[in-house]
């Protein structure tokens, strides 16, 4: 089988912004990524926060184009994330993890003690 995981937006953004070990050890490995493409609004508009100028952000998010494979959200993915005790964004995302057969990594502190999810910490 295959190895898939499925990144929450904190990893990407940990990836380009903190150049987090951990988040680079993820990205870097040979395996299959998934996002959601919901995650492309929280990405772009932290870069747009963090004073990325465009260039470097077309390039940041030309990246994650190249590196993983983008999960629509979909009608019967927003039917099951309403069951989740999580924000509607999170809700989507680790649903769209589930329905993938991925395992969910994050930085997000919503995602702890979800089954199928790990959350990371910062160094």
């Amino acid at each position: 089988m295959t190895d898939t995981k499925f990144l929450d937006s904190s990893v990407w953004l940990a990836y380009f912004l903190s150049a987090d070990e951990k988040a680079r050890d993820i990205i870097e490995d040979e395996c299959i990524i998934y996002t959601s493409v919901i995650s492309l609004l929280e990405i772009r508009r932290k870069l747009i926060k963090s004073g990325i100028d465009n260039l470097r952000m077309q390039m940041l998010l030309d990246f994650i184009k190249k590196r993983c494979l983008f999960i629509p959200v979909t009608e019967d993915i927003c039917f099951e994330a309403a069951v989740h005790k999580l924000p509607a964004i999170d809700s989507i995302i680790y649903t769209s993890a589930m329905k993938n057969n991925s395992h969910l990594f994050t930085y997000d502190n919503d995602f702890r003690g979800m089954q199928n999810a790990t959350v990371l910490r910062a160094l």
